[in-house]
């Protein structure tokens, strides 16, 4: 009787479809890791979210912890702190958030998140890398511990390990900015570009990178296709690059990538198309 009362005991305590608790959880679904972040000094983590405002503050500042326990920058900011001479932004979008897992029996105690992750330099406004991840609280309740914010705090580490992997540990390294090389131009074999087209082209770059930093992907591609047929400036194409990767469309990305190199861009953004094409070719062989 003792035997039967004790296992009744374990499984009222436990979760929905199991007498275990799965413990928090975090996983990366995609994600383009960006080269060398040792150049990069002063953070800004910035956190969204459509659902609940709390939710992205909590997060920019779990992540923000996390950045100053684990690499080397000498300073993290969170949200509008620190001024505006962060060399570094992280944007965070919660793209959805729920309770109850996507099983048939619903456990209420269980919280998914989902957030998309966007890097950028702040000097140049130039994009870095993306990644998405899923965060997962564990599936009971304990000491009345807020389900999303388990999940919060595992994708707050998770984003830690993918910086680690992209060398944000150790000293800091010094910049180099490239110098445009004044040389002149060769002559067009096509229609010259007007001052007006070049400012449109701009523009929808801009959007494009903001969509882009706002999990709005799909959007962000078109501005940088609109963008390239005005102007077929290679950084609109590196960002039409990583667009198309961010969307798993790796065949797009490569040869948008091979674009840019053919282009003949300056040396740094040539060496940087040169390196997403082998980070693609690997992620392509690894998801077929």
């Amino acid at each position: 009787m003792r035997i039967w009362l004790g296992f009744l005991a374990l499984a009222l305590a436990a979760p929905v479809g199991g007498l275990t608790a799965c413990g928090p959880k975090a996983t990366v679904r995609k994600a383009s890791p960006v080269a060398d972040l040792r150049v990069y000094r002063k953070v800004l983590v910035r956190g969204q979210s459509g659902q609940a405002a709390w939710q992205g503050d909590d997060l920019a500042k779990r992540t923000a912890a996390q950045l100053q326990a684990l690499c080397g920058f000498e300073a993290v900011f969170a949200g509008g702190q620190g001024g505006r001479d962060f060399d570094l932004i992280l944007d965070l979008n919660i793209l959805s958030s729920a309770r109850g897992g996507g099983g048939i029996i619903k456990n209420p105690n269980l919280a998914v998140i989902e957030v998309a992750m966007v890097l950028s330099d702040g000097l140049s406004d130039e994009l870095l890398g993306s990644a998405e991840i899923r965060g997962q609280s564990s599936s009971v309740l304990v000491n009345n511990n807020n389900p999303e914010q388990q999940a919060l705090a595992v994708v707050s580490q998770q984003i830690g390990k993918i910086l680690l992997k992209s060398g944000c540990t150790g000293p800091r390294i010094a910049r180099v900015d490239p110098v445009p090389e004044e040389k002149p131009q060769p002559k067009a074999e096509k229609p010259e570009v007007t001052e007006e087209q070049i400012a449109r082209a701009e523009d929808l770059n801009n959007q494009g990178k903001t969509y882009f930093r706002g999990a709005q992907v799909s959007q962000a591609k078109d501005a940088f296709q609109q963008a390239i047929e005005l102007n077929p400036d290679p950084r609109y194409m590196m960002n039409l690059c990583l667009a198309h990767e961010a969307l798993k469309s790796y065949d797009d990305a490569i040869k948008t990538c091979e674009a840019v190199i053919a282009a003949k861009p300056e040396p740094r953004l040539a060496t940087k198309a040169e390196q997403r094409i082998l980070l693609i070719a690997d992620k392509k062989k690894n998801a077929g």
